[in-house]
């Protein structure tokens, strides 16, 4: 996180909680490092908008790396360590709201997943790692991680609530995102996707359930999964043509309230 930090061993137990109750559940945990110190995104998701000062600063970086060892020697000390993977870096951006990468940030991204993970390597030697891509495709990596060998896994991100999107046709583009994502040589994984798209948002219709549908098929059928973002939801924002609130589409325990979310063996209306 960046600073300022909350007392550590108040962080500490409420996590514990949380991943103790996953576990009961058959979960898969994915620990991910959401904010760096100095800050990585200057995003509000990173805990404060605005700061972005992770980026070429020794004392970040090497603050970073303590945080790498410590999440995965807490990780390793877990009775179901097989049920973690530790994500790296959340939505990386070496200028602020420039959604992408650049020369010299790919290259500070290649050195930190190095060694962060010669560092991971050295307690664990079968843990999944998670890198982010960054914004710029999971198969752009294959220019320097092409079919590795250290079980790790690309994290890519995929929403439709900018860009012009439509609630009926954004369906269609996650899955021939996800279908393009296959070329891949390392495993993919949709981290985040929501179902907002940037125009005709309606809790009336059907277009939410093939949303979720659609997504939630595409990640599992051409790739290794994914997360939808997030599990609760208290967005006021009304971002639908009826009034409804971002909840409606950001929710997933409102969502599962409502059956859009698939029952176990319930077929699912996917457009892929």
């Amino acid at each position: 996180m960046v600073e300022p930090y909350l007392p550590q061993n108040c962080q500490l137990s409420a996590f514990s909680a949380l991943a103790k109750y996953a576990v009961n559940k058959g979960m898969h945990i994915i620990v991910d490092l959401h904010g760096l110190p100095g800050g990585q995104n200057g995003l509000d998701n990173q805990g404060k908008t605005g700061q972005l000062e992770w980026w070429n600063s020794t004392t970040h970086y090497t603050q970073t790396l303590k945080l790498v060892d410590l999440a995965t020697k807490w990780i390793t000390k877990q009775p179901h360590k097989d049920q973690f993977t530790l994500s790296l870096i959340n939505e990386p951006l070496p200028y602020l709201y420039q959604f992408g990468q650049v020369d010299w940030s790919f290259d500070y991204l290649n050195k930190y997943y190095t060694d962060a993970l010669a560092q991971i390597r050295k307690t664990t030697k079968t843990m999944p790692v998670m890198f982010s891509d960054g914004f710029s495709g999971p198969q752009t990596w294959d220019q320097w991680w092409a079919n590795s060998t250290q079980n790790i896994v690309f994290d890519t991100h995929i929403y439709f609530f900018t860009g012009g999107s439509y609630s009926y046709d954004a369906p269609y583009g996650a899955c021939y995102l996800a279908k393009s994502y296959q070329v891949a040589t390392n495993p993919v994984f949709i981290g985040e996707w929501s179902i907002q798209a940037s125009n005709f948002n309606h809790a009336g219709d059907d277009t939410r359930k093939i949303f979720f549908d659609s997504q939630f098929s595409a990640s599992n059928t051409f790739l290794n999964g994914g997360a939808f973002w997030n599990g609760k939801h208290n967005g006021t924002e009304i971002v639908g043509t009826d009034g409804t609130d971002q909840t409606f589409y950001w929710s997933w325990q409102k969502l599962a309230s409502e059956g859009i979310v698939p029952k176990a063996g319930e077929t699912v209306q996917t457009l892929c």
